[in-house]
C-alpha cells in the first residue's frame, strides 16, 4: 500500500477519484450510498418538514466580548506580521500571521491563503474561512480571523481559484485567470480545498494544531462548496491498520462544524442538497450554524430549506442553529455591522469545535512506520 497522506502524487490521484465521487453525489445519490451505506436519499422537489422553527443557541452560552476586536492592522503581502493586541511583548511576538501560496491538487492552480498560527500548540482547533461571490479573503483577515486567533484557534483564510490572489501569473489571458466559469466550481471542492486540507495535515503532524477539530465558515456562493467538501472528507475510510475502525488511523472525517452565511443551495456541478442530507446523519455529529437576513432579496428561501432539512431528524436539533436578523445584508456583508453575527459564530465554534473531547493523535498510518 502507498502512503497517500505523505505522497502528493498519490494525493492527487485521490483528488481525481474524489471529483468523480462528488459528481456522483450531485447527480446519482449521496457519496455514502455509492459506497453501500444505509443513507436514505432526498427526493428531488419534496420538502423535508416545512414550517419548523429555527433553534436558537442556548442561553447558557453568553455572547463573547473582546475589547480588541476593532484592532485593524493590515497584513503586508509576503511578510509575517504580529497582530497588535493587549498583552506582554513576548505574547505579541508569538502571534504570527503569514501569507502563503499553495498549489491545488490535480491542476496545480495557485491558491493564496493566510495562516493565523495558534500559540496553543497541538490541541488548537482550526477554522477555514471562505469568501462569498466575487469576494476574497480580505473580508476575514482584519476582523474575525484575528479574534479567533487570540482565542487559541488556528485560522486559514482562503482565496478560491480566480478570486483575490489565487490567479496564475502569465499565460491563458486575463479572462481565463479571472472569469469564474461553470466548470470552475467542482475544482474548488476537490482541488482547492483538498490543497488546504493537505496544508492542515502538515501543520497537524508538526503538532501546531488538531485537525480533528476542524470547522469551515462559508458565505453565499462558497456554502455548497464547503458542504460538498465536508461530505467528501467524511466518506474517506480510515486506514486498515488496527483491529477496529475506531482505533484505525483516519484519512478524513475531520470537518466537525460548518457556519453558513446566507447560503446558496447550488452551483453548476455542485449541489448542496444531497451532501447536506448525508452530513445531517446523527452518527456523524456534524454541527451547523446558518445565518441569514430576513430582508435578503437574494435568499429565495435557501437558508430556511437547509435548516429544515437538517432538523428533519429530531436528534439533530441540539447541534443545528438558524440565526435570523432583520437586515437586507447578505453573506460577508453581515459582518462588521451592529448585528451579533460574530458573537453567534464565536459561541457556536467554542461549543461545537473547541470543546470537543478529541485529543491530538498522529495521522501517519502504522502501515508506514
Amino acid at each position: 500500500m502507498i502512503d497517500c497522506t505523505l505522497s502528493y502524487t498519490c494525493h492527487s490521484r485521490l483528488i481525481a477519484i474524489a471529483a468523480g465521487l462528488i459528481m456522483a453525489l450531485a447527480f446519482e445519490g449521496t457519496l455514502l450510498a455509492q459506497l453501500g451505506g444505509p443513507v436514505r436519499p432526498v427526493v428531488p422537489g419534496r420538502p423535508v418538514i416545512p414550517g419548523r422553527q429555527p433553534l436558537n443557541p442556548p442561553a447558557t452560552n453568553p455572547p463573547f466580548k473582546n475589547p480588541a476586536d476593532n484592532v485593524n492592522q493590515p497584513v503586508v503581502p509576503g511578510r509575517p506580521v504580529q497582530p497588535v493586541q493587549p498583552g506582554t511583548e513576548d505574547e505579541e511576538k508569538k502571534k504570527v500571521v503569514t501569507e502563503k501560496q499553495l498549489f491545488a491538487a490535480g491542476d496545480r492552480w495557485p491558491i493564496a491563503i493566510t495562516y493565523f498560527e495558534s500559540t496553543e500548540g497541538k490541541e488548537s482547533p482550526v477554522v477555514v474561512m471562505l469568501h462569498g461571490k466575487d469576494g476574497n479573503q480580505l473580508v476575514w483577515k482584519n476582523g474575525f480571523a484575528r479574534r479567533l486567533q487570540n482565542a487559541g484557534y488556528a485560522v486559514i483564510t482562503v482565496d478560491l481559484r480566480k478570486h483575490g490572489q489565487s490567479r496564475p501569473v502569465g499565460g491563458g489571458g486575463v479572462a481565463a485567470a479571472t472569469e469564474v466559469r461553470p466548470n470552475d466550481y467542482l475544482p474548488m471542492v476537490v482541488y482547492d480545498l483538498e490543497a488546504v486540507k493537505h496544508f492542515i495535515y502538515q501543520e497537524h503532524q508538526a503538532e501546531k494544531l488538531n485537525m480533528r477539530k476542524l470547522a469551515i465558515i462559508a458565505a453565499d456562493m462558497s456554502a455548497p462548496i464547503a458542504i460538498s467538501f465536508a461530505a467528501n472528507d467524511w466518506v474517506k475510510k480510515p486506514y486498515n491498520d488496527a483491529p477496529t475502525p475506531a482505533a484505525s488511523t483516519p484519512r478524513g472525517q475531520d470537518v466537525r462544524a460548518l457556519v453558513l452565511l446566507s447560503p446558496t443551495a447550488s452551483l453548476p456541478r455542485v449541489i448542496a442538497t444531497k451532501p447536506l442530507n448525508f452530513l445531517r446523519s446523527p452518527a456523524l455529529g456534524v454541527s451547523f450554524l446558518i445565518v441569514s437576513g430576513t430582508r435578503d432579496a437574494q435568499d429565495r428561501g435557501d437558508a430556511k430549506r437547509m435548516y429544515d432539512q437538517l432538523t428533519a431528524i429530531q436528534l439533530n436539533k441540539p447541534r443545528m442553529y438558524h440565526e435570523k436578523y432583520d437586515t437586507k445584508f447578505r453573506g460577508t456583508d453581515l459582518l462588521g455591522k451592529k448585528l451579533p453575527v460574530e458573537d453567534a459564530m464565536f459561541t457556536f465554534l467554542n461549543k461545537h469545535v473547541k470543546q470537543l473531547p478529541d485529543p491530538w493523535r498522529t495521522r501517519k498510518s502504522r502501515l508506514f512506520n
